[in-house]
């Protein structure tokens, strides 16, 4: 995931960042087409390995999390930026993400799109 970060010298640091510019695009590629599943049951730190992996994950509103598991990234994303979608659709659907999913949506997005989006919050 941290390969579709904008460059960031911590990440160059870390030795996570993507090594160019077209590696940061097919990283952004294959994160958007992952689905929320995907991201869920592959979580950065085992769930067995970690108390905040486990708070987040079993904090996760399953109703609304069986609604969009099987989205992409980037479907999850038009639905967010739709004007469809509206600020009530949003509070539930958000109860069934973890946050590796939230940051992966984020790594999709232009700012503009992180203005927009944010304005459809509460």
């Amino acid at each position: 995931m941290a390969k579709a970060n904008e460059l960031r010298s911590g990440d160059v640091l870390a030795g996570v960042a993507a090594a160019s510019s077209q590696e940061r695009v097919a990283a952004k590629q294959v994160l958007s087409e992952m689905t929320v599943a995907d991201i869920r049951n592959n979580p950065v730190i085992a769930y067995e390995d970690d108390c905040v992996t486990r708070l987040i994950q079993d904090d996760v509103n399953e109703t609304a999390y069986n609604q969009i598991k099987n989205w992409s990234i980037s479907e999850l994303r038009e639905y967010v930026l739709s004007d469809e979608t509206s600020v009530d659709d949003i509070a539930f659907t958000r109860k069934g993400l973890t946050s590796e999913v939230v940051a992966a949506v984020a790594k999709i997005c232009s700012n503009a799109d992180l203005i927009y989006g944010a304005k459809k919050m509460r």
